[in-house]
């Protein structure tokens, strides 16, 4: 599994947003193959929103 940390979304206070998304949580990739890749990642995305993750070492 890799670990990934959200960096960046476009519903943070700063931008005008609704902070609904938070920046402690962990994302991790299972190896649940999807769409013909390897492994897979399940996130929560609120509507009109954007957000970068970054892959944490």
């Amino acid at each position: 599994m890799i670990r990934y940390k959200l960096v960046l979304d476009s519903d943070a206070e700063e931008f005008g947003g609704h902070k609904r998304l938070n920046h402690d949580t962990d994302f991790f990739t299972a190896n649940d193959p999807w769409d013909n890749r390897r492994c897979s990642l399940m996130v929560y995305i609120p509507c009109r929103t954007a957000f970068v993750l970054a892959k944490v070492d």
